[in-house]
């Protein structure tokens, strides 16, 4: 196995010192593996061998949605109601069904691709490289077919594994949680990453867990449902409640960490008032769980490791589970009508006024919820003589602002932090070139101040005043966004592209920074789901030249940072690559 020198350090790598370490450059890419063996890639999905298995319902054997199944569209709630959790009316009861369902369009299999004899999956969270570093547990009171206690989601089989059955006792003490709950504990393993990725895979995992947890989030909200952040839990005890810190159940070179805590609810339920449990009764639950009944043992992912990462190790072992926090903006909640006009949602001085968008594409589709969800797809090539509409972008933009009670904001449970730097192509009624979006307004001052002087910082005509969109230089610029996507030219062919950038100060602590990449992922998958809901393609670019973006701003070198690049636009589908159905029939 082999040491790679560059991720050697003589000191601990502070966040920044790891981001600066992984970025990659127009002369060199960050370290990586010297070669891949792709006929050997680590096992996407983690089994608990000896564990007993309950296969959980689907409800639908069919990616395109079979009519009567219980995720046809006449039983799905519209696309657009998912933008206010209200919108999904009645909340479906917890259980086995309820359960499968969550997890199916969550982080389940949405369809297998075909071409030839090669085959692979398309899951509902997408993962660079199709690696999938990010694992789900849920622990559960005890259900009708489903006993009270730890278990583990394997996607293959859309399947919960028993890793810990709970006595008596030990399920009493989840009997304070809130009626018709459940917890689910999301982890990684940074390996499945680093085997192809190296010193950059930290990135790629916490960009993994921001879209998961996305995923999650919508999925909850098709069944009336949120997922609330439990407060409280350090990376020890969320190990100890997930099983993760049975080393001789794992394998020692292939750690897993756990990363996240949330409650399961209804969406009419009231939120934690604080951490659960308290203090006491949470040591009084962790000390039963060594005499419960275990089992299963981690399966090996990977045969041979023929490289290390000690900095992404590192990087995982000083990790910790979400804390929230309160956004920083009152931002209204606006719903679309399929007249194409937005809607503020009424306040106390009375019925808000209709505001137009420009160019609204002839109406706001809606397309089935699940329909959108299951049939996202990472966009491979587009067609670069078709453009959208002002209103299409605005659309998009408008998604991305979080606010309270729409997914994914309240998963993510941070304020926005992140800005978008569009190189827009080809928007009709727009000026191609670089524009800013800002996702905090308050944030634009110190943004002129620190950027370079001659940005022109105007509004785009018809932009609607609520959203923050300035542009900065009017230019062609494909062929530059095509640059800073590693020369991919997926940048260049897309309507538009951008980059996430924030504020990443040389002090920063890990947890800041853990979490403006989830922050990006989380943003990305709104822009997977709304561009579907569009009928639009589009894709996560996790391979870009870090500082020619920011000399671009006249901030080389700076606390402004890139977190993740984004295409979108009309995509042209693959002839070659078919769908088949993501699970066999029951």
């Amino acid at each position: 196995m082999i040491t790679n020198g560059a991720d050697s350090p003589s000191r601990a790598l502070t966040p920044r010192d790891y981001h600066e370490r992984s970025k990659h450059a127009l002369d060199r890419y960050a370290p990586g593996p010297a070669s891949l063996d792709w006929d050997r890639q680590p096992d996407p999905y983690r089994v608990y061998i000896g564990s007993e298995r309950v296969l959980l319902p689907t409800g639908d054997r069919d990616p395109h949605l079979a009519a009567g199944s219980a995720l046809s569209p006449s039983r799905s709630p519209g696309f657009a109601d998912l933008r206010r959790r209200g919108g999904v009316v009645a909340s479906r009861p917890l259980g086995i069904d309820s359960i499968g369902r969550l997890l199916r369009l969550g982080l389940g299999i949405s369809a297998w691709k075909a071409m030839g004899d090669v085959r692979w999956a398309v899951r509902c969270n997408p993962s660079s490289g199709n690696l999938h570093p990010v694992e789900a547990y849920l622990v559960v009171p005890a259900l009708d077919e489903i006993p009270a206690g730890l278990h583990h989601y394997e996607a293959l089989h859309h399947a919960l594994e028993r890793r810990c059955l709970y006595d008596d006792e030990t399920a009493g003490r989840l009997a304070d949680l809130p009626p018709g709950t459940l917890l689910l504990g999301l982890s990684l393993v940074p390996w499945r990453e680093a085997w192809k990725y190296g010193l950059r895979a930290w990135r790629y995992c916490q960009l993994d867990l921001g879209h998961a947890i996305a995923a999650l989030d919508y999925a909850a909200a098709c069944l009336g449902w949120r997922l609330t952040p439990v407060p409280g839990w350090n990376a020890a005890a969320l190990s100890q409640l997930l099983g993760l810190d049975r080393a001789d159940e794992f394998e020692p070179d292939e750690p897993e960490f756990p990363q996240a805590l949330f409650l399961v609810s209804p969406a009419s339920a009231p939120p934690l008032s604080g951490p659960w449990p308290e203090s006491t009764a949470r040591t009084a639950l962790l000390d039963r769980l060594p005499s419960q009944a275990w089992q299963g043992r981690a399966n090996r992912l990977d045969s041979r490791h023929l490289y290390r990462w000690p900095a992404v190790d590192a990087m995982g072992r000083d990790s910790g589970p979400i804390e929230p926090e309160p956004l920083t903006a009152e931002i209204p909640t606006i719903h679309f009508e399929p007249s194409g006009e937005c809607l503020p949602e009424p306040t106390a001085e009375g019925q808000g006024q209709p505001v137009r968008l420009a160019d609204p594409l002839g109406g706001i589709p809606d397309p089935p919820a699940v329909q959108v969800i299951l049939g996202r797809r990472s966009a491979r090539v587009f067609d670069p003589r078709l453009a959208i509409s002002a209103g299409a972008l605005y659309r998009l933009l408008e998604a991305c602002l979080p606010r309270p009670g729409a997914p994914p904001w309240d998963a993510l449970a941070q304020p926005a932090r992140l800005h978008l730097l569009l190189f827009v192509h080809r928007v009709l009624g727009m000026d191609a070139g670089l524009y800013l979006f800002a996702r905090d307004r308050s944030r634009v001052p110190g943004l002129k101040v620190r950027l370079r002087p001659e940005l022109d910082w105007s509004r785009p005509d018809g932009c609607p005043d609520r959203l923050p969109l300035y542009r900065l230089i009017p230019a062609n610029a494909r062929g530059t966004a095509q640059r800073l996507a590693c020369h991919q030219r997926i940048a260049a062919d897309g309507s538009f592209a951008l980059a996430m950038l924030a504020e990443l100060p040389g002090d920063a602590p890990q947890a800041r920074y853990d979490g403006l990449l989830r922050e990006a992922g989380a943003i990305g998958h709104v822009l997977y789901l709304e561009s579907e809901a569009l009928g639009l393609g589009s894709s996560g670019i996790g391979c870009f030249f870090d500082e020619p973006i920011h000399e671009i701003l006249g901030v080389p070198g700076g606390d402004l940072q890139t977190f993740y690049m984004f295409t979108l636009g009309p995509a042209i589908p693959d002839p070659l690559a078919s769908d088949e159905p993501a699970y066999p029939p029951e």
